[in-house]
């Protein structure tokens, strides 16, 4: 670097998020967004602060991923999977195609629930079931 350019270079170091700082951006900022974006109010599916660490432990690569973006996907993921089980006014057959006994509004979600919506890793592979269990 050009000695003249280098005295005017300031260096800024960040540090990562936390868990916890990255639990408050899901809540304060990305869940009101993709909640928005799906007209799904605030109060109808409610994810709890241990939901939300749950969900990034287990679901993001947490020990590489300094952002949320992956976190974000999953979120998203979620309140999609959701959104669609509500459109279909909660049909028995989907909620037993993915292994959920009941479900009802609000939608208070559990390690259990969770796990059930994200097992399916390719959006096609479900959608083919789910289509499979509604008009059967």
């Amino acid at each position: 670097i050009n000695p003249i350019l280098k005295d005017r270079i300031n260096m800024v170091s960040l540090t990562d998020f936390t868990l916890n700082e990255k639990i408050q951006i899901a809540r304060n900022y990305l869940l009101k967004g993709i909640l928005k974006d799906y007209g799904v109010s605030e109060d109808t599916i409610i994810f709890s602060d241990h939901i939300l660490e749950y969900l990034f432990t287990k679901y993001t690569n947490h020990t590489e991923e300094t952002g949320v973006r992956k976190f974000k996907f999953v979120l998203k993921t979620i309140v999609s999977k959701l959104n669609m089980i509500m459109l279909v006014k909660f049909n028995p057959s989907i909620l037993n195609f993915l292994n959920i006994d009941t479900l009802k509004i609000p939608i208070h979600l559990t390690e259990h629930l969770v796990d059930e919506l994200l097992k399916f890793n390719k959006k096609d592979s479900m959608s083919d079931e789910i289509l499979k269990t509604i008009y059967s």
